[in-house]
């Protein structure tokens, strides 16, 4: 397998994941807050597990890459 193909399997399962979790709090988020005081930038905590979820499967595959992320 390619390191493209690599990428983009571990990207797709880390989605599929994350989707599941999406699903379950969809609607229901626990914790809204504004993000760096900006009252027009919001966050739950939920993005934040999402954001912390898809991470941890990309570092497994990739431990030497850097994430920038955006929950």
């Amino acid at each position: 397998m390619n390191t493209n193909n690599l990428y983009l399997k571990t990207a797709i399962a880390a989605a599929r994941t994350s989707g599941k979790l999406f699903n379950k709090y969809f609607g229901h988020p626990k914790l809204v807050i504004n993000k760096n005081g900006n009252p027009r930038d919001f966050v739950t905590e939920i993005d934040k597990k999402i954001e912390t979820q898809i991470r941890k499967k990309l570092k497994q595959k990739f431990p030497e890459s850097k994430f920038i992320g955006e929950e």
